[in-house]
């Protein structure tokens, strides 16, 4: 159960936006300074590569489930870095570098872990060799190239830089429900495919890598955001490819196509009710004083 066209350009146009518009509105010295945030990143990444993969295995035997659907929860259990997690902490603006940088380090995780991940979480027969070139294309032509290309232009051309911050905030922000939209029909398809029981075992899935996420976030409410997000939002692309090419008509392409459906209500609703928890702390924050 691919994705369509339309829902792949879709998809492309919002990680160029998204990261173009990191490279635009951050320094460089910001996002690598965030690289070098050990405790945050040291939590994150036992929350996405630890945690995560734990409960995996133990809901997959824990829920009398189908095997394709079982190897699809233990796909995406050990493969981290959602691409669509970044549209959902992009106005938490002061930790914009570490959203960044965050995303960066859990795809490279993808490439570098989670083959050891699945080696132990899947079972013999079921292991699968991870396509490590169509990734790598990824993280440089969707992720760092972009990036990359914002900070030039913030470097060289501020004023540009000033004038396309907005343009690229209103197309990120409007390609991520673009994009949910575009692939509404056959995420619905899928859930009501995989039957209750497995409906309840990847929203226990999510909702406890939410958790995980939060406490692992540390003390601030928009790191805990980042993290929540990043956490319970696994690399749907990855284990599709995945599904498509190692277990073709095992339904395991039709678990990872509901998860993807089921795990963007949590994130989003976290994503707006902090939202407008930073609006009303502002509104109620005394005016700065008037000079003299």
């Amino acid at each position: 159960m691919g994705l369509g066209a339309l829902a792949h350009v879709v998809m492309i146009v919002f990680l160029l936006s998204v990261m173009l518009s990191v490279g635009l509105e951050t320094t460089g010295r910001a996002i690598l300074a965030a690289g070098r945030n050990t405790r945050f990143l040291a939590r994150a990444l036992v929350a996405n590569l630890v945690v995560v993969p734990l409960l995996g295995v133990l809901i997959a035997r824990a829920f009398p489930l189908p095997r394709g659907l079982a190897i699809a929860l233990l796909l995406l259990a050990g493969a981290p870095g959602a691409p669509l997690s970044v549209g959902f902490t992009t106005r938490v603006r002061e930790d914009l570098p570490l959203a960044a940088a965050l995303h960066l380090i859990l795809t490279a995780a993808a490439i570098v872990v989670s083959p050891l991940l699945f080696w132990f979480m899947l079972p013999a027969q079921a292991h699968v060799t991870l396509p490590v070139a169509p990734i790598l294309r990824y993280v440089l032509l969707l992720l760092a190239l972009p990036l990359v290309a914002g900070r030039l232009i913030q470097a060289r051309a501020p004023a540009a830089a000033a004038w396309l911050r907005r343009p690229t905030r209103v197309v990120a922000a409007l390609t991520l429900p673009a994009f949910i939209l575009a692939t509404l029909g056959a995420r619905r398809e899928a859930t009501r495919a995989i039957g209750g029981t497995a409906i309840v075992a990847v929203l226990v899935l999510i909702l406890l890598g939410l958790l995980a996420g939060w406490l692992a976030g540390g003390p601030r409410r928009g790191t805990r955001q980042i993290v929540a997000c990043a956490t319970s939002m696994r690399n749907t692309a990855l284990c599709l490819l995945l599904a498509v090419q190692a277990y073709p008509g095992q339904g395991v392409d039709v678990g990872v196509a509901a998860f993807s459906a089921l795990m963007v209500p949590p994130s989003m609703l976290l994503s707006l009710f902090e939202g407008r928890r930073r609006k009303r702390l502002a509104a109620a924050a005394p005016a700065a004083p008037a000079p003299a």
